[in-house]
């Protein structure tokens, strides 16, 4: 087997060496021997700290539960209209993240959760995100309603997930959910955890 020239090798170095720098600037450091420039993600957060020390750059916590409105809840009537057409809209979770440049976040809410009313109703209601006060028509769940005092009346989960790409800026994320017979509804167990994740560095 024959090894290759020291000359082919210290080309092939200085070649990836320049497309390095071409990719990504070069970290600099001070004195003492510490990165005084090192990568960040797009929400802000440091690749390495200052020794080098790399961090995970695949998935960044955003919101880790977020804020939850306690039960036992009212229903409201529109406007602003919910998601099926009749019915207001109540927040059930909210929370908010913040991006120091365009990047995808996955966005998850767990709903646990039962309604009961004393009018005539639908099965179940819709649950779904609100981002940035825009109603995601295509990030939804359904928990069922019941007749008040109803026995078989229990909680159930539905589970809300989006990935998209989000612009720099603060976000508002809620988890929404439609009250189709208005102030008549009660949102009972009240348990919709809500969580954002960043995809990638």
């Amino acid at each position: 087997m024959t090894l290759p020239n020291p000359a082919y090798i210290a080309a092939a170095l200085a070649r990836r060496i320049a497309t390095a720098q071409i990719i990504q600037p070069p970290v600099t450091t001070n004195a003492s021997g510490q990165i005084q420039n090192p990568p960040q993600t797009s929400s802000g957060q440091k690749i390495m700290d200052s020794t080098g020390l790399l961090s995970p750059g695949v998935l960044s916590v955003l919101i880790n539960g977020g804020i939850q409105t306690s039960g036992p809840i009212a229903g409201v009537a529109a406007p602003p209209t919910g998601l099926s057409g009749t019915g207001g809209e109540v927040i059930l979770t909210t929370g908010t993240f913040t991006l120091t440049r365009s990047a995808t976040v996955m966005l998850l809410a767990i709903c646990s959760d039962f309604f009961t009313t004393a009018v005539a109703h639908v099965a179940a209601h819709p649950v779904y995100f609100q981002v940035d006060r825009a109603d995601n028509v295509s990030a939804y769940g359904f928990i069922p309603c019941f007749t008040n005092a109803d026995a078989e009346a229990r909680a159930q989960s539905t589970t809300i997930l989006s990935i998209a790409t989000y612009a720099p800026g603060a976000h508002t994320v809620n988890v929404i959910w439609n009250s189709e017979e208005g102030a008549n509804d009660t949102c009972n167990n009240s348990n919709n955890p809500l969580f954002a994740f960043l995809l990638g560095s």
